[in-house]
């Protein structure tokens, strides 16, 4: 079994602590563990803020009105620096806007990640937003939603629109000596339109985030997105919470 993953909920802020992050797989020692041999205690490892926080796009500027990016993105810029996240996954944000948002907290040492999903123009991402202070990221990639062959770009199954998850795998900084703590974030955006596109990337991204828990199996891993869909009586939740995936919903399981 993988270490402990962990589902946040489009728009919502969730709260990484301890225990989530301690928690490993039988057959490697807990961080508590390797802690008690170090002579340090629980408590001097580091918690993560992880926030799931869909931007609204900057493309429904004039249609937004009052609530067009122009006149939220200062406020937004306050909010991250007046709380100091971790990390930040973004939903709907252009490079536009994530490097607004940089620029406005670069004395704050935050830096953004993030892909296209359109590859003829700059599009919406499922990008990061990280503290370098506390977070060295150590490898980023995106990859297209659809089925086996599907092109980058392009929308898979009923889609209205092409869609990407985008993986950061990040180390903690001042984790510890002895060993190393990492944390792989997987964002997404699931279609606004398409059902079956919404099923079967939940599908998608389960198989995957399986596959690098495997593949790296000393990372907690946390999965944030924009799901478009409720949390009871849906399938795509049903898809990401079942026992087989391994995940814990984060709204019923982080403190």
């Amino acid at each position: 079994a993988p270490c402990v993953s962990w589902l946040s909920e489009s728009a919502g802020q969730q709260r990484l602590v301890r225990s989530p992050l301690l928690q490993a797989p039988p057959a490697l020692p807990t961080m508590v563990e390797e802690a008690g041999r170090d002579g340090v205690g629980a408590a001097a490892l580091p918690s993560v803020d992880v926030w799931s926080f869909n931007l609204r796009t900057e493309f429904k500027e004039t249609t937004d009105g009052d609530d067009g990016w122009s006149r939220r993105r200062a406020g937004v810029a306050e909010l991250i620096r007046g709380r100091r996240p971790a990390l930040v996954c973004c939903q709907e944000a252009t490079a536009a806007m994530l490097s607004f948002l940089e620029g406005c907290l670069a004395e704050n040492g935050y830096k953004w990640v993030g892909v296209s999903r359109s590859t003829d123009r700059p599009d919406e991402t499922a990008g990061f937003l990280f503290d370098r202070e506390r977070l060295e990221l150590l490898e980023h990639k995106a990859a297209w939603l659809g089925p086996p062959g599907t092109k980058d770009g392009v929308s898979g199954w009923d889609a209205a629109l092409p869609r990407t998850m985008e993986m950061a795998l990040f180390r903690l900084l001042g984790s510890g000596q002895h060993r190393p703590l990492y944390l792989r974030a997987v964002n997404t955006h699931l279609d606004h339109v398409g059902v079956e596109a919404r099923q079967q990337s939940a599908s998608q991204l389960a198989a995957a985030m399986q596959k690098w828990a495997l593949e790296g199996p000393d990372a907690a891993q946390v999965l944030c997105g924009d799901f478009n869909s409720p949390k009871d009586g849906n399938e795509v939740y049903r898809l990401l919470s079942d026992r087989g995936t391994g995940f814990r919903g984060a709204a019923g399981g982080a403190r």
